[in-house]
């Protein structure tokens, strides 16, 4: 008859099996009920030992896991700055119209190139004109403004502010339509 210690090591090492083995072959092949029953001298040390289940996978090395993780953060800055980038070229700050004389208009940039213009703004004759720098995106408005070279234009504009490169535009003022005026 076994006694209440051993009868607990029993209870306590059947509730780590995994299921569906049978406890009475399996109390046989667990190192941690054998080992225990010896310390305790409850019975005899169990010469046969097997370890309770195989590993299913083996475990990462240090090397991989520091290349998994940096290629975690790399992935992730990228994917945070494309959703950054995307949000400042869609959502605008401010819609407007602006209308003067189209002063400059040129597709310039080394590798990125932009459609980039100026318009003079003129309140009444006579005063000195302010400048209104501007970017296109559109080839469209692009062959519009470059026909009006020199006329009197109305743009529809939208300002995106915070755009994280000059490729999108050198300006935050992107033209979105044009009207030539008479």
């Amino acid at each position: 008859m076994p006694s209440a210690v051993a009868t607990f090591i029993d209870a306590a090492v059947d509730v780590a099996l995994p299921p569906g083995t049978h406890a009475a072959a399996a109390r046989q092949r667990l190192p941690l009920r054998a080992a225990v029953r010896n310390r305790l001298n409850i019975r005899p040390f169990v010469a046969e030992w097997a370890p309770l289940r195989q590993p299913t996978r083996t475990a990462m090395t240090m090397p991989k896991r520091m290349t998994f993780i940096l290629l975690s953060i790399i992935a992730a800055v990228v994917a945070i700055f494309a959703a950054y980038t995307y949000a400042a070229l869609h959502i605008s700050y401010s819609d407007g119209e602006r209308a003067g004389f189209l002063q400059k208009f040129s597709h310039k940039g080394w590798i990125c190139k932009t459609w980039e213009g100026e318009i003079l703004l003129s309140s009444m004759p006579g005063a000195i004109p302010e400048r209104f720098s501007f970017s296109v995106r559109d080839d469209g408005v692009a062959r519009q403004l470059v026909s009006a070279m020199g006329k009197r234009v109305t743009i529809s504009y939208a300002q995106h502010k915070g755009v994280p490169s000059a490729c999108f535009g050198e300006s935050e003022y992107f033209v979105e339509k044009v009207a030539i005026q008479q």
